[in-house]
């Protein structure tokens, strides 16, 4: 009974008939994702809102030339990713918000960067 079962080997556990592991299948490979272009916009007034940054960089975006896509389903189109809102401190005074855009081409970048001026208040439509 007992020495039967110690000299025989068991199947399977991952190994070949020469005791070596077996390869784990290969799975395919995912795409590789588009490159995205992200610019950061800083320094906002703690005074605009996630929905104002938006509208502007909508609107920025619809006066470019031509204009950059905007709409949901393109998959061109420029979106806001992220936006910190800023706020006044009372030991540092206003702290300045910082939003993020993406854009799928780098030449859509280019061209939103060129068309923000640095510390613009009309880009969010305020009276500074």
């Amino acid at each position: 009974g007992k020495g039967a079962k110690k000299g025989a080997k068991k199947e399977g556990g991952g190994k070949d008939a020469k005791g070596k592991k077996k390869a784990a299948p290969k799975k395919k490979a995912a795409p590789k994702p588009k490159p995205v272009h992200k610019v950061v916009v800083r320094r906002l007034p703690s005074s605009v809102t996630s929905e104002a940054f938006a509208a502007g960089v909508l609107a920025l975006c619809g006066s470019a030339t031509p204009p950059i896509p905007t709409d949901p389903s393109d998959l061109s189109r420029a979106r806001v990713l992220h936006f910190n809102p800023g706020k006044v401190s009372r030991r540092r005074g206003e702290v300045p918000g910082t939003g993020y855009v993406t854009f799928a081409k780098l030449e859509q970048a280019e061209a939103f960067c060129a068309m923000l001026p640095a510390q613009s208040p009309r880009f969010l439509g305020l009276d500074l």
